[in-house]
């Protein structure tokens, strides 16, 4: 059982329902990411291809765009947070072993938007 896989599926999950369960499976994820050797190695490994700097140049564009908005530094915060959590997913997603792990984890993510859609039609 991959304690990590499972605690992304459910931030995934709850991404688009609500922050603090996100955070909280998120930061699980993280370190259990962070502290695995392999998965660790993983992470470092996709953070070095292009797609890996694309990504991370893309969010720092969406970061620095705050800076030129006509909105407040809380609502800026907030926008940030909000994306970053999103942004977090692939990249941590990414990171798991199996490719059986990162399935759960977009089916997951799927789910969460069917039901946050369904809920608000």
């Amino acid at each position: 059982m991959n304690l990590a896989a499972y605690s992304l599926a459910a931030a995934a999950f709850f991404v688009s329902i609500k922050p603090a369960p996100t955070n909280l499976f998120l930061l699980m994820c993280i370190l259990l990411v962070l502290f695995g050797k392999l998965t660790r190695q993983n992470l470092v490994d996709i953070l070095r291809q292009p797609v890996g700097w694309g990504s991370l140049a893309f969010f720092g564009i969406l970061c620095a765009s705050q800076l030129y908005s006509a909105g407040s530094w809380e609502q800026g915060s907030d926008y940030i947070s909000k994306y970053a959590r999103i942004a977090y997913i692939p990249f941590l997603a990414a990171a798991l072993l199996s490719e059986c792990d990162v399935r759960k984890v977009m089916w997951a993510f799927a789910a969460g938007v069917v039901l946050t859609l369904g809920l608000s039609y």
